[in-house]
């Protein structure tokens, strides 16, 4: 998975520099941020109807701060407490589920329906309260990759096959439960997509088209909404897998928000893409 995200926002006396002088300030704040990183998933089926999923996502985010005076002018070699070029990695939360299969083309021709319950697991690291300690004229971050709490997951997925293809309807998200670690409160969040998946006549080779809705609410600390965040994308997504000798299948996928709306409007990402490499095993 790679991105580049942008934000960026004005300096209130609030957000000002411990020990400098208000003519010394910057007027602005730009944050480009590079986030990479790989998942380690397992989806095991147990018999025609069961199955289990774990994943452990594994994040690095590369930022590159600039600051700018009320001319606009880059100010150069400015250290700031609450942004900084610096490079942070670590796992996220381990996240454990299970899928129960509704329906089957055995029950309905051509169709089928699974339900996905899961957990997600506080493996992933949480920061101290990035407002409080700017209040404080400490150093802080806002990138960290836990949530700081177990917080479940639902999911339900739609497959209608056809000679040529499958229809692919899917809805899956996760339940904030209240402040957490250290004051945090994760989203809750949601996406939902209509897609269609085609070999095209070649049979190693699947190509998927898929219109996608991602919505996320707030999250909080101690109470109080984070900035920036709460959002809206509207997505068009496209992929092609191919399957390779050995079982072992290999894809790429793209993820280009055509509309996204931001409490605050600082953030910005023009593309997504993930790779993802399987490989099957009969274990019977």
């Amino acid at each position: 998975m790679a991105t580049r995200a942008e934000a960026s926002h004005g300096v209130s006396e609030e957000q000002y520099e411990p020990g400098l002088d208000e003519v010394l300030q910057p007027a602005d704040h730009q944050i480009v941020s590079w986030l990479t990183g790989f998942q380690l998933s397992l989806t095991y089926g147990l018999g025609a109807r069961f199955g289990l999923d774990v994943a452990l996502p594994v994040r690095i985010t590369v930022i590159d701060a600039e600051f700018h005076d009320q001319g606009g002018d880059r100010i150069g070699d400015f250290s700031s407490i609450h942004h900084r070029d610096e490079t942070i990695a670590g796992i996220g939360d381990l996240r454990l589920g299970v899928r129960y299969g509704l329906i089957r083309p055995t029950d309905v021709k051509r169709l089928t329906i699974d339900l996905k319950l899961g957990v997600s697991f506080p493996t992933g690291h949480v920061e101290d309260d990035p407002y409080a300690l700017g209040a404080e004229g400490k150093s802080h971050t806002h990138t960290f990759f836990g949530q700081g709490a177990y917080l479940p997951q639902l999911g339900l997925e739609l497959i209608y096959s056809l000679p040529a293809g499958q229809f692919v309807v899917s809805a899956d998200g996760q339940i904030s439960t209240g402040p957490a670690e250290k004051g945090y409160e994760a989203p809750t969040f949601g996406t939902f997509g209509v897609g269609f998946s085609s070999g095209y006549g070649l049979d190693s080779v699947r190509f998927l088209i898929r219109q996608e809705l991602y919505a996320e609410s707030e999250s909080f600390w101690n109470g109080v909404p984070a900035e920036n965040s709460g959002r809206t994308d509207l997505n068009a997504v496209v992929g092609i897998t191919g399957l390779l000798p050995e079982e072992v299948t290999l894809g790429v996928v793209f993820k280009i928000p055509y509309f996204t709306a931001t409490n605050g409007g600082q953030y910005s990402s023009p593309l997504f893409m993930a790779v993802s490499l399987g490989w099957g095993v009969d274990t019977l």
